[in-house]
């Protein structure tokens, strides 16, 4: 496959947005040398940079994104804010959970614990509208030790621990593990945000 030339990069670029071109320049180690050097150019020419040196900035060197990366770093606002909702959507759905355990408990005649099981999923609820609405990443902390309470609680209370397989084992831990994922991904997000 032949790549075009600087010169034709160049007549491309002329149209492209700022913003486009800055994306071309923080992920300059997916792109050709000729589309740098012709986003390099269009870049100078606009002031969108003062100079080349600029490109070695933390701004412009988001590092090597080929490799295992944790929380990957988002490109665009626009993408950060649809990850964003997407893990938010899933822990929304975590919060359900212990509601309906509570209503289960309610019409099984176990009130005291149908009120515990509700609070915590109000709690969630709120937990998550703060940190996901209100944009506070301090509730993510919060919110984890609550997720690891509520199931220590519930193993514990349902006596669960003395009949759990290999493999329910397996579940728990990797099901916990993906929404403490989710819940630190949001973190990262609403911080790389600021």
């Amino acid at each position: 496959m032949k790549f075009p030339d600087k010169e034709s990069l160049l007549s491309r670029y002329k149209d492209y947005s700022d913003d486009e071109i800055i994306q071309i320049l923080k992920k300059q180690k997916s792109y050709q040398k000729e589309a740098v050097e012709a986003a390099t150019e269009i870049a100078l020419e606009r002031s969108i940079i003062s100079n080349e040196q600029e490109l070695k900035s933390d701004k412009y060197n988001l590092g090597d994104t080929s490799g295992f990366v944790l929380f990957p770093r988002l490109n665009t606002a626009e993408q950060a804010e649809k990850v964003l909702k997407s893990l938010s959507r899933i822990l929304y759905l975590l919060a359900v959970v212990p509601i309906i355990y509570a209503l289960l408990n309610y019409y099984g005649g176990d009130t005291m614990k149908a009120i515990i099981w509700m609070l915590i999923g109000v709690i969630g609820f709120v937990l998550i509208q703060g940190l996901v609405k209100k944009k506070q990443s301090g509730f993510s902390w919060i919110l984890i030790f609550l997720i690891l309470g509520v199931v220590s609680y519930f193993l514990l209370s349902s006596n669960l621990i003395r009949v759990f397989s290999i493999i329910d084992w397996i579940i728990l831990v990797i099901s916990v593990t993906v929404i403490v994922y989710s819940i630190l991904y949001i973190r990262f997000i609403l911080k790389d945000k600021s």
